[in-house]
């Protein structure tokens, strides 16, 4: 007979509990002073944060830009990352302290998940963002 995966609800998914669940799958996690879940997969740093009201995760990746790039250029390897790549989403915040491209994804939680499947779905946002590299052509 097959495991039964408990099925956490929206209620129930805080930093905390995500973070539980990370360790469990043996990722390297903790939780900031803000009550933010920082992932660091492969070198990748993920910023996860849960917001109950819009039972959503958001996962975010923040990556420098080279000294020089002109907004045009970062702008245009958001689109070109937007254009190719699907589950998620490049942008150029300008409330970033200093030049830098977001990546970032939702996972949507108003029916409840399982800790396998926001594992699965962290991991393959990290997949996505590792093909982010060839579409950097400036």
């Amino acid at each position: 007979m097959p495991a039964v995966l408990e099925v956490i609800s929206n209620e129930e998914l805080t930093s905390q509990r995500l973070l539980e669940i990370f360790r469990n799958a043996y990722m390297d996690a903790q939780v900031d002073s803000d009550g933010d879940l920082r992932l660091t997969l492969d070198g990748i740093k993920i910023l996860v944060t849960v917001d109950q009201s819009r039972k959503l995760i958001h996962l975010i990746s923040i990556f420098g830009v080279k000294p020089g790039a002109t907004r045009q250029q970062i702008l245009e390897l958001c689109n070109r990352i937007n254009d190719r790549l699907i589950l998620i989403r490049a942008a150029f915040p300008s409330a970033l302290p200093s030049p830098a491209v977001m990546l970032d994804h939702y996972l949507v939680t108003e029916a409840g998940l399982t800790g396998v499947e926001i594992v699965d779905d962290v991991r393959r946002f990290r997949t996505v963002i590792s093909s982010v590299p060839p579409l950097n052509t400036d």
